[in-house]
């Protein structure tokens, strides 16, 4: 996920010199399939995962949205598959800590 931080805007038509943009992501790397299996184990439940190839994803979104006029589509399957690399993770520079995802899953299945 990529945080733009603005540190000042210019005028509609123009964009100031000033502004700054920040990569923040982290603090650990995880592939979405280690994340549904951790998100399943710390539910309690046991789930078996399936991989497709992107394009064949692709054809069953499209067919989706033709047959259900709506669900998830092709574009949301190559933003889900796109490689997300940031050179320069920007904590430092922006002064703060990162919180661990074990920590904010633990808190997010807290609240249901």
């Amino acid at each position: 996920a990529v945080l733009a931080c603005f540190a000042r805007f210019g005028s509609d038509s123009e964009q100031s010199s000033n502004v700054s943009v920040y990569e923040l992501a982290g603090p650990e790397v995880i592939t979405y399939r280690k994340l549904i299996e951790l998100v399943a184990t710390m539910m309690g439940n046991k789930i078996s995962v399936r991989s497709v190839p992107p394009w064949l994803a692709k054809l069953a979104a499209s067919l989706s949205i033709l047959l259900r006029a709506g669900g998830i589509s092709p574009t949301v399957i190559d933003v889900i598959t796109a490689d997300e690399t940031i050179t320069n993770n920007a904590e430092v520079a922006l002064g703060i800590a990162l919180t661990p995802l074990k920590t904010t899953i633990g808190k997010i299945l807290e609240q249901r």
